[in-house]
């Protein structure tokens, strides 16, 4: 019994020696502002999940740089936007998409679920806090200590290699260029049922990514950036399901924020690559857009 107590200690005892190196040694070379420096003609941060990775097209709209990607709950994207601005204090204003899909349950698996963690944990696992750590190991241990391990990986090669940029070595999002259009296969599969719509009376929300939404509105507001919540065009046929929560947070904890909503903004159905995404014709037009309100609302400040 002795033998197997004094096993277990000496296994915690290594794995907590193990974790301080990485605190200690890695996590401090990574977390070098050096390391995420953008452009200083950067005005803009574009962020949020697949929708304004398609529709925005960063190289036409001015002063901007697109670090959105598919799948991210705004837990990632609130270390993200929080490192960035930490060391680029030339940027001014947030785009961060705000739509239908923040509020489902799903993002908890966007968070905890193991696909999720392995693919998205690795990348911002050196800007991750102890508590939130916690957190990760807690809801879903196995897969966590996987990402964990995928993480050392991908943190030892970047320091092995002469590369001085994480964003992009790490990969943390830019604009998808889609080409695909399919509006009029999507048509066909619902005159023929073969498309079932979402239930608009699931009430089950992901308390947890509307909190993180909240710590990203609070950490603008600390570093005084103005954040635009925005909402991409939508086509018809999609269903807008938590339309009622989506106003009512923006009614109360939100309500100082501007929303610029653009899901009933009209496109013609090649310009969509499917219900809720754009593919490039659509981003094209639709890049131009928010360019020019940019412009005209003075949120782009420097020389052409």
């Amino acid at each position: 019994m002795k033998k197997f107590f004094k096993k277990i200690a000496f296994f915690l005892l290594s794995v907590i020696a193990f974790l301080i190196v990485d605190e200690v040694f890695i996590n401090n070379r990574l977390n070098n502002n050096e390391l995420y420096k953008i452009d200083r003609s950067i005005d803009v941060l574009i962020l949020g999940n697949s929708h304004p990775e398609c529709s925005l097209n960063d190289s036409l709209i001015n002063h901007s740089i697109n670090f959105s990607q598919s799948a991210e709950c705004y837990f990632y994207t609130y270390y993200k936007l929080k490192k960035l601005v930490e060391a680029n204090p030339h940027i001014k204003t947030v785009i961060l998409e705000y739509t239908n899909t923040v509020f489902r349950k799903e993002m908890d698996n966007w968070l905890f679920g193991e696909q999720y963690l392995g693919s998205k944990y690795p990348k911002y696992s050196q800007l991750i806090s102890i508590k939130d750590n916690s957190l990760l190991f807690y809801k879903n241990p196995g897969p966590y200590l996987i990402a964990y391990k995928d993480a050392l990986k991908a943190k030892g090669s970047f320091l092995l290699r002469r590369n001085k940029c994480v964003y992009n070595e790490l990969d943390w999002g830019g604009y998808s260029y889609l080409v695909r259009d399919k509006i009029q296969q999507i048509k066909n599969d619902i005159q023929k049922s073969n498309i079932q719509k979402l239930n608009p009376d699931e009430k089950l929300t992901s308390t947890l990514n509307i909190s993180n939404l909240k710590k990203i509105a609070d950490l603008c507001k600390a570093n005084n950036l103005k954040l635009i919540l925005f909402r991409s065009p939508l086509h018809p046929l999609y269903v807008k399901d938590f339309e009622t929560e989506l106003t009512n947070l923006l009614k109360s904890d939100l309500h100082d924020i501007p929303f610029w909503d653009y899901s009933n903004y009209q496109l013609d159905d090649f310009e969509f690559a499917d219900l809720e995404h754009l593919n490039h014709f659509g981003a094209k037009r639709f890049s131009k857009v928010i360019n020019l309100r940019l412009e005209q609302e003075g949120l782009l400040t420097k020389k052409q």
